[in-house]
Formats: structure tokens, C-alpha cells, sequence
């Protein structure tokens, strides 16, 4: 049997039923299914002997040779006997979100297409949601077989959304109806919720703005430290070292990507729900954040402005609010980043200044209303003056209206700027929950 390296367990079974890694041996089988089926499938065309021995030979093979395919394909079988084949396709490594994909022999589907259907979906949940710990599993599904969703509802999916006029064979078009589970429901709905909850009692840190700068030193010393069991970033891209802990698979280190100057709803923050099932301690640092534009007050770019606000208010305030209401069963700090220029006028940072005044008053806000609750902790902190990208952008402005352009650059000439690493070392021996 050949087995995918991602995975610790490659069979699953329950009650005379078990799935494991596609046998070359079925391939003429599939071929077979997926021909007479072929009014359902993202197929265009009938499979030929030939092209389905190159796929084997060639697709199929390399989904074992790689340590993260992009899909899991699976024989399934009743007692012994091969009755259809699935997996998880169209893997998202990154996001922790898979498709499910699965068919029968056409002649079982009459009688048995409920009942294959439910125990191959409870197979594949173990394979995703145990195994892999995805965030999320769906299925994408022509709405030609309205059967298939009483199955997927009575197995606890939800109808996601509805695509409307999709194209498919024969110059043909059909809305596509997408369901699914994520592993909070799976969690809630199983025995394994027991398992999660019990068994994980973890301490989680989440950084926005975590690959470079204060942030990245942020990281690197909470890493270190091995006081929190996973560290989050929250951030467009990722450092050399988190992308080494990427590569290597490390548990301690996932990443979320975001961009914060598009996050308006807490939708894009989804991929948190599984980590808040782990969590016995969470502590937040809101540490991204754009000095632009700067400038005059009517004479600013309106993009600039837009993203200035996008970025240093409105996405702060969602994911506080996101994590106070998410993580509500665990002791939660949250530490604000804040800047002296929170607390008074500097030529040219009107919008950065008011800023930076705003989310320090959110953050005391909170603090004030959470004062009698031994389990929130909201406190800001300004960490000085820090040689980093954001200090250099200053340094390079020389835009009319900036009158302490000057003060900045003999800082940096001086010698007053502190690096990175000394920052959040201060900022660290403030987190009360490591203390």
C-alpha cells in the first residue's frame, strides 16, 4: 500500500468500511464510474485507457513523492470490496481548506447513495479534521442531483452559497450549490469535540504585522521564549525564519495571511475559530500599522487616506472585537501599540497621529470595561523610537508640511534610534500573562 507522507494514519475505517490511498489496481474501475457519470463531473470528455494509465502514472504517483499534495485521493471500500473512490481535492496548504470529491459504482447509487455518501463523508472528516486539523472542508456540486444535498445537510454541511449559470459540458450551463463544514462544527457535533477540548490546552499569541520590523522581533523572542504553544501571524507575507517553520511543518508557527488594508468583517478571520478551541490563554499584540499619508490636511491622497484608516483603525478594532467574542472561553491579553504621536499634534501626521489617539482610547475603553474581569487584560504601550522600515519611510519623506523631517533623521544620525529586538523585549517583560 502506498501511503501520502502528510499523514500519520492511512486507513480509516468504521464498521466494515475503510478508505485508503488510491490503488493503482482501481484505476479501470474509476475510469468506468467516472464515464457513465460523466453529466455531473467537471469532465469534458469521455477518459480513454490510455489517458487514465498516463494519469495514474504521472498525477497519481506524484501525490505520494510530495510531502503537501494538492489533493488525497482514497479507494473506499465495504468489506473488502471496492465501491468508489474521493478525497480531498484542491488543497489549500496555507488556509487549511480542502473540496471533497467522491463517487460510487453507478449501480449502487439507486439503493445506497444516502448511506455511502454519509459513512465516506464521516471517513474523510477524520482524514481532514483530525489528521490534518483543517479549518474548513466543502463540496461543489451542479444542482443536478438534489439528493446529493439532503445527504450533505443531514450530515451536518451548510449551505455556503450558490454560483449562479456556472458552465459545464456541452456548452451547458447550471448554478453550483457549495456546502460546508468547518472544524468548530465538526468539533461540536462529534466525539472528537471531547478529545479537542480536553486534551489541547494551549497558549496562543497572535501578531499582526509579524515579517518584519518590531513584529518580526516580537515573534522571534515569544518563539524562543516557548512560553506559548503557538505563536499566529497575521500579516501579508511571512520572514525567512517563519517561512524555514513552514517548510519544516513546525506546530508551534501558523500562519494566516491578511491583508489588513481589506479586512472589513471578521469573515477573513475564519481560519481563528479552530484555534480558539486550543486555546486556555490568547494574547493579542496589535502591532501593524502605515505612518502614510503624510502630508497636509487637504492636500492627502484620497486612496492613502483610505488605507491609512483601513489599516491602523478599522482592522485593529475588528479582530479585537473578533478575538474578545472568539476566544471567549480563555484568558485573553491584548497589547495595543501605541506611539507617542497618539498623544499629541506632529506636523504632517494628522491621519497617523489620529490614528494611533483612536485605537488608545479603544484599547483603555476596553480595559475600563473589562476592569472587574480577571480574565481580560487590555493595556497600551509605547515602545520609543525603533530603527525600522517605518523609521527609513520617515527619514525618506521630505513632503511639504512635514516640519520635523529634520528631528527624524538626527535621530537615526545620532545614534537615539533603539533596535527592534531591545523594543520588544521591553513590550515582553510587560505581557502579563508570561510574568
Amino acid at each position: 500500500m502506498r501511503k501520502y507522507k502528510i499523514l500519520k494514519t492511512n486507513v480509516f475505517e468504521k464498521n466494515g468500511f475503510r478508505i485508503e490511498p488510491i490503488r493503482d489496481e482501481d484505476k479501470y474501475a474509476i475510469l468506468q464510474i467516472r464515464n457513465e457519470q460523466l453529466y455531473h463531473l467537471r469532465q469534458t470528455e469521455p477518459l480513454t485507457r490510455e489517458k487514465q494509465e498516463h494519469y495514474f502514472a504521472t498525477v497519481v504517483s506524484n501525490l505520494f513523492e510530495v510531502e503537501r499534495p494538492d489533493q488525497l485521493l482514497f479507494s473506499f471500500f465495504e468489506n473488502n470490496e471496492f465501491i468508489g473512490y474521493g478525497g480531498l481535492v484542491h488543497i489549500n496548504w496555507i488556509d487549511k481548506n480542502a473540496e471533497i470529491s467522491f463517487v460510487m459504482k453507478t449501480e449502487l447509487e439507486k439503493e445506497y447513495f444516502a448511506k455511502y455518501w454519509s459513512v465516506f463523508l464521516q471517513l474523510i472528516e477524520k482524514v481532514a479534521f483530525e489528521q490534518l486539523k483543517f479549518h474548513r472542508i466543502s463540496t461543489y456540486a451542479f444542482d443536478l442531483r438534489p439528493h446529493l444535498y439532503n445527504v450533505l445537510e443531514s450530515c451536518n454541511y451548510q449551505l455556503e452559497k450558490v454560483l449562479k449559470n456556472v458552465p459545464f459540458a456541452n456548452n451547458k450551463s447550471t448554478n453550483v450549490k457549495i456546502h460546508s463544514k468547518t472544524f468548530k462544527r465538526y468539533c461540536m457535533q462529534s466525539k472528537f469535540k471531547d478529545y479537542e477540548i480536553n486534551t489541547f490546552n494551549k497558549k496562543i499569541a497572535i501578531i499582526t504585522g509579524a515579517n518584519k520590523g518590531l513584529g518580526e522581533a516580537l515573534f522571534n523572542q515569544l518563539f524562543n521564549n516557548e512560553y506559548f504553544d503557538k505563536i499566529v501571524s497575521l500579516s501579508r507575507r511571512v520572514s525567512k525564519v517563519q517561512a524555514d517553520l513552514i517548510s519544516n511543518d513546525d506546530p508551534r508557527f501558523e500562519f494566516i495571511p491578511v491583508d489588513l488594508s481589506m479586512l472589513n468583517n471578521s469573515e477573513l478571520l475564519k481560519n481563528l475559530e479552530t484555534i480558539s478551541l486550543e486555546a486556555k490563554e490568547v494574547l493579542y499584540i496589535n502591532n501593524a500599522g502605515t505612518i502614510f499619508p503624510i502630508g497636509k490636511i487637504g492636500e492627502l491622497n484620497d486612496n492613502e487616506l483610505v488605507e491609512s484608516l483601513q489599516v491602523n483603525v478599522l482592522a485593529p478594532s475588528i479582530i479585537i472585537n473578533y478575538v474578545l467574542k472568539t476566544f471567549c472561553k480563555a484568558k485573553i491579553e491584548i497589547i495595543n501599540i501605541t506611539s507617542g504621536a497618539a498623544n499629541y499634534s506632529i506636523d504632517g501626521w494628522s491621519v497617523y497621529g489620529s490614528s494611533k489617539a483612536y485605537l488608545k482610547f479603544f484599547t483603555q475603553s476596553l480595559s475600563d470595561q473589562e476592569a472587574n474581569n480577571n480574565f481580560v487584560k487590555a493595556i497600551n504601550v509605547d515602545p520609543g523610537v525603533i530603527d525600522t522600515d517605518m523609521q527609513l519611510q520617515i527619514r525618506n519623506s521630505s513632503i511639504p508640511g512635514f516640519t520635523k523631517h529634520a528631528d527624524f533623521v538626527a535621530l537615526k544620525e545620532d545614534g537615539k534610534l533603539q533596535p527592534a529586538s531591545m523594543a520588544a523585549q521591553k513590550i515582553i517583560e510587560k505581557i502579563s500573562l508570561i510574568i
